[in-house]
């Protein structure tokens, strides 16, 4: 991909695109549905908030769209259908006279986040990787803590770069978060107690091949 790039912020957008989907980064070559929008906003400020790109496709070329104010009338229209409602900023950007269009949506303090369709039905989604899955009562009980649960504890800066490693694998050992991390199997186990005692992650299994997940 050869773009000519003019700033700082298109810099940090291209780097954004190939870096690829995750659960942080949302392509979409084109926003057709409003619902399906406002899942995917509704999913974002569920998890860890993220950035929704417009006018590249699911490999990561850029393609453009065609109008920056119907992209956003989508966005808006989308936003509208959640409640309580997120903070989402929209941009605007050139990638070799290619417009793409940011939706940049926050991590949710007032979790839960739900899409409340004309049906009357309401969901809450998540992002898991580069999907999003609809959530139970129970787990929708447990998100609704989450924030409360991480203002009551100290997170250092190792102990949150290890949570986003598991949060970026759907299962990890602890093995492989020592040695990700130059740690021994025992610190990086002590590291993981406040997070495990708050609910933050759940373990399955014992020993070095433990496993651990985001909930």
């Amino acid at each position: 991909m050869n773009l000519t790039i003019n700033n700082a912020q298109d810099h940090e957008l291209l780097k954004s695109i190939k870096n690829g989907e995750s659960t942080t980064i949302e392509f979409k070559l084109r926003l057709s549905s409003v619902e399906k929008m406002a899942k995917e906003i509704c999913a974002f400020a569920n998890t860890k908030g993220g950035k929704i790109i417009t006018g590249v496709d699911d490999t990561g070329n850029v393609i453009g769209v065609d109008s920056y104010e119907e992209t956003e009338t989508v966005f808006i229209e989308a936003i509208n259908l959640l409640e309580p409602r997120p903070e989402i900023r929209i941009s605007r950007h050139r990638l070799d006279g290619r417009l793409i269009v940011v939706g940049l949506v926050s991590r949710g303090e007032k979790k839960p986040y739900r899409v409340f369709l004309n049906s009357g039905d309401s969901s809450v989604y998540i992002r898991l990787g580069s999907t999003i899955h609809p959530l139970t009562r129970k787990q929708i009980k447990q998100l609704g803590r989450e924030d409360q649960v991480r203002k009551k504890i100290r997170i250092t800066q190792l102990q949150q770069v290890m949570l986003d490693d598991i949060s970026k694998n759907k299962s990890i050992t602890i093995s492989e978060l020592a040695h990700r991390h130059n740690l021994s199997v025992a610190r990086t186990s002590c590291l993981l107690v406040p997070m495990l005692r708050s609910g933050m992650i759940v373990k399955q299994g014992h020993g070095k091949q433990s496993r651990y997940q985001v909930r």
